[in-house]
């Protein structure tokens, strides 16, 4: 964990514009306010692993906090890059999933990020 922390303090220090940071799983802890991030991709829909046995029974017992937990993840790893009302930029989610978790579930999400959402 302090490696993670390390690595995202070197990364807004640097003043450097042209860099990129690459993470499977920033979602928290992590501000880009202003002209630190211009995109955000997300490689692949933030399902929890339903190896987790904690994970795995909670969506047993109820299916929808699996899927609204995912979409939680979704909604906070698109903050990263936008941390005020002037804020801007693009998010790009690759994973052909994230069209399906969307038609099952888009009148949980905030209205907001759903009228965002450019296909």
């Amino acid at each position: 964990m302090f490696y993670y922390y390390v690595t995202i303090k070197k990364f807004i220090s640097n003043p450097n514009d042209d860099k990129v940071l690459i993470s499977p799983s920033i979602y928290e802890g992590l501000d880009c306010a202003d002209d630190l991030s211009k995109f955000c991709i997300i490689t692949k829909v933030p399902y929890g692993n339903l190896g987790d046995p904690f994970i795995k029974a909670r969506m047993e017992i109820d299916p929808l906090w699996y899927q609204m937990n995912t979409l939680i993840l979704l909604v906070q790893l698109s903050g990263r890059s936008i941390r005020s009302a002037t804020d801007t930029a693009a998010t790009y989610v690759l994973d052909t999933n994230f069209d399906y978790l969307l038609k099952r579930n888009l009148n949980f999400v905030p209205k907001w990020w759903a009228e965002s959402i450019i296909r």
